[in-house]
């Protein structure tokens, strides 16, 4: 599978990252979408992409740590 990707990165003043964003073409969007049933942009909800693929991954028994 073959995709494109940009992203951008927001930063406060002490560095931490306070909004990040990554955007892929829309063939992407379709094998995320039955790879782990849902895509984004995920720029409003950090955590969302990380909770979909461990929700997919325990699904199929395979339990990761969550950082």
């Amino acid at each position: 599978m073959s995709f494109y990707a940009y992203g951008f990165v927001e930063t406060n003043e002490q560095g931490e990252i306070i909004r990040w964003e990554t955007h892929v073409n829309d063939a992407y969007n379709a094998f995320l979408d039955v790879a782990i049933g849902v895509h984004g942009p995920f720029d409003n909800d950090a955590t969302a992409y990380m909770e979909a693929l461990d929700r997919t991954l325990k699904e199929a028994g395979v339990n990761l740590p969550m950082r």
